[in-house]
């Protein structure tokens, strides 16, 4: 058995890199995670859909870190549970049928308050990320559905990190990894 002062070491010493999907336009860099960041593999090169928008894996042992990133801004996380949430369902069917990871995390660059208080347009019926939704002249205040939303998430699994902004996201997502490789070490090693 290591010493915490040994897995430390450990962590520190690995050579890790970030897979990011190809539709994380600009997402997360290099700086934001201290790490090198390649776009995921196709299903023809890994044998895998790709799912998430973010994992680590380690390169000297050949094995995937067990957390699985799904990066959101606030309006992407209204847009995602009010308007595309069947498409994210299905995102969150192809993660639990991926046998690399264990847990999917959704990192969000804002706080709980800035999704509360965040409400989308709508213009000619369809959703307008960024600015007031008026509904006969009122702004509708959804609260209620939001928090409903969140509970779903949570009851499936995946649970919300909410941050002030993304550079704190990233951070979130590289120190919730660095736990679980941590917690992890004698598999990774054997």
């Amino acid at each position: 058995m290591l010493t915490k002062h040994q897995i430390n070491k450990w962590y520190t010493g690995l050579d890790m890199t970030c897979y990011k999907a190809g539709q994380e336009k600009p997402g997360w860099s290099k700086t934001d995670l201290g790490v090198k960041i390649k776009r995921m593999p196709t299903k023809e090169v890994s044998g895998y859909l790709q799912t998430g928008d973010y994992y680590l894996y380690l390169n000297d042992y050949d094995y995937y870190c067990g957390i699985l990133a799904e990066r959101k801004s606030i309006a992407d996380l209204y847009g995602t549970m009010f308007s595309k949430r069947a498409t994210f369902y299905k995102e969150i069917d192809r993660f639990g049928a991926d046998e690399r990871f264990e847990e999917m995390i959704i990192f969000v660059e804002g706080t709980v308050e800035d999704f509360m208080i965040y409400q989308p347009t709508f213009h000619r019926g369809q959703f307008m990320p960024g600015a007031a939704m008026k509904i006969k002249d009122k702004v509708y205040h959804m609260h209620t559905e939001k928090w409903a939303a969140i509970n779903v998430l949570f009851s499936k699994g995946i649970p919300c990190h909410f941050s002030p902004d993304a550079k704190e996201a990233a951070d979130n997502f590289m120190h919730v990894s660095e736990y679980w490789l941590k917690r992890n070490h004698d598999d990774i090693v054997t």
